[in-house]
């Protein structure tokens, strides 16, 4: 019953001291869109219903 209580209390201090939020001087990254013939390029290059995916051998 000790023990119960004990892990129930270290996990009370570790919820009162855990920071919800970023710690310091936190800065996002800005964003970079690609331009438009870049994003042209990018999506008619690629096909995500692509039927040359390798296939599984079959099972014997």
């Amino acid at each position: 019953m000790a023990v119960l209580l004990l892990v129930q209390a270290v996990r009370l201090i570790w919820l009162v001291l855990t920071p919800l939020g970023p710690v310091g001087d936190f800065r996002a990254n800005d964003v970079e869109l690609l331009s438009p013939q870049s994003r042209l390029t990018l999506f008619s290059s690629f096909d995500p219903f692509s039927v040359a995916m390798p296939r599984k051998a079959p099972m014997s």
